[in-house]
């Protein structure tokens, strides 16, 4: 059998959990989101239920029938349909240090709540003074498989923090450091704060693809030609992460500008 879902443009947001349902159609009447081509699995799911103030319909013989109801209700709508993941465009959040804005008339904006998944740590941000205290006196084979980056102001507008990623991460997260200490986890290109996800996680390589794109297409291309050869230079990867925090902004670094963490490259970076 298959369903049609009608409900109000204000709750288009709330179709972020079904956007990666690649078998959905979706149009715009008025002031009503259209969704058709629905089975019977999925109107009867939880991303479908936990949508309010929706109509169901069931479709039988050119006529929308309400769902349980016997008798028709309408015409199936004339409208112009566009795959859900297309007619639903993800619209990035607040870019730290960067103007950037993307407009569109459908969009679904990434929202990063908590949760209570736990995921490996796979990231942490530190300041700088603590760090150099750690490095003093730590083995070199324990800092053999990091790596690390300098943020000027981007998470603490008062000091510079250190980004370090790798395994095992640095047991820096004594009573004194912890809550100056933040641990992230890793999904595609994106760091995440440890506890945080996104509000709805079947965006999340949207999310990547989006960033990729639009990198090469706006204010990184500068620095993309600046920084890499012209020959052999593949646009189509992706060479950024972003590193988002509990407000949901987030912002880019070059992977290329990571540097294995080591006494040397430690001093190297303050001389």
């Amino acid at each position: 059998m298959n369903f049609y879902l009608k409900l109000h443009i204000s709750q288009k947001e709330n179709l972020a959990a079904i956007r990666h349902w690649q078998n959905l159609k979706m149009a715009i009447d008025d002031n009503f989101v259209w969704i058709k081509d629905l089975t019977d699995e999925q109107i009867n799911s939880k991303q479908i239920k936990i949508i309010t103030q929706k109509t169901v319909y069931y479709e039988k013989e050119g006529k929308l029938y309400l769902q349980n109801s016997l008798l028709p209700e309408r015409n199936i709508p004339s409208l112009l349909w566009t795959e859900i993941k297309r007619a639903l465009q993800i619209e990035l959040p607040k870019v730290i240090e960067n103007n950037f804005d993307i407009q569109s008339v459908n969009v679904i904006k990434p929202k990063i709540i908590a949760s209570e998944n736990e995921k490996e740590t796979i990231a942490m941000l530190i300041s700088i003074e603590e760090l150099g205290n750690y490095i003093k006196t730590a083995p070199a084979v324990r800092l053999q498989n990091l790596k690390w980056i300098i943020l000027e102001n981007q998470f603490d507008s008062k000091q510079n923090k250190a980004f370090i990623i790798g395994k095992p991460l640095l047991p820096i997260l004594s009573k004194s450091s912890e809550k100056s200490v933040k641990t992230f986890w890793q999904t595609e290109n994106l760091f995440i704060p440890t506890g945080f996800d996104f509000e709805f996680p079947s965006l999340t390589n949207s999310i990547s693809e989006k960033l990729k794109n639009t990198m090469y297409n706006s204010w990184y291309e500068d620095m993309i030609i600046r920084t890499e050869e012209n020959e052999g230079f593949d646009k189509t990867e992706n060479r950024f992460y972003s590193i988002w925090n509990e407000e949901s902004e987030f912002f880019l670094i070059l992977k290329s500008d990571f540097m294995p963490l080591s006494r040397s490259s430690f001093r190297m970076s303050f001389m």
